[in-house]
C-alpha cells in the first residue's frame, strides 16, 4: 500500500514537472512568435523614418540652393536686405583661448596674444 502511494506521488510529480516544462516551452515559443512578428512592423517603420529623412534632406537642399536664395532675395520681405560695402566690414582680432590654454605654461605672459582670431562683422547705416 505504501509503495503504490509513492508510485502514484512520483507519477503526479512526472506529471507536473512535465505540465511546468512544458508550459514554459509554450511561454518562450509565444514570445519568440510575438518579436517575429513585431520584427517587421518595426522594420517598415524605420524604413518610412529613412524616407522620410531623404526626403527632408532633399527640401533642406533645395530651399538652401543659390537659386533658391536669389528668389528670396527678389521678394519684397527680404528688400531691405543688402551685401554689406568692404567699408562697411570691421575684422576684430582676439587671443584664441584654447590654443593659450593648450600651451604648457599658462601663466600671464603667454596669454599674450600670439594665436589670434579673426571676427569679421558687418556693419551698416541705413
Amino acid at each position: 500500500m505504501k509503495q503504490k502511494k509513492k508510485v502514484t506521488l512520483q507519477i503526479f510529480l512526472c506529471l507536473g514537472l512535465l505540465g511546468f516544462c512544458s508550459f514554459s516551452y509554450l511561454e518562450q515559443q509565444s514570445t519568440l512568435t510575438k518579436l517575429r512578428l513585431y520584427i517587421p512592423r518595426l522594420m517598415k517603420e524605420i524604413k518610412s523614418i529613412q524616407e522620410e529623412n531623404v526626403r527632408l534632406s532633399y527640401r533642406i537642399q533645395e530651399f538652401e540652393s543659390p537659386k533658391h536664395l536669389l528668389e528670396m532675395a527678389a521678394l519684397p520681405a527680404f528688400r531691405h536686405l543688402k551685401y554689406p560695402l568692404s567699408k562697411e566690414v570691421i575684422v576684430l582680432q582676439a587671443a584664441d583661448p584654447l590654443e593659450c590654454l593648450a600651451s604648457e605654461d599658462v601663466t600671464s605672459s603667454s596669454l599674450k596674444p600670439n594665436h589670434t582670431l579673426n571676427h569679421t562683422l558687418a556693419v551698416g547705416v541705413k
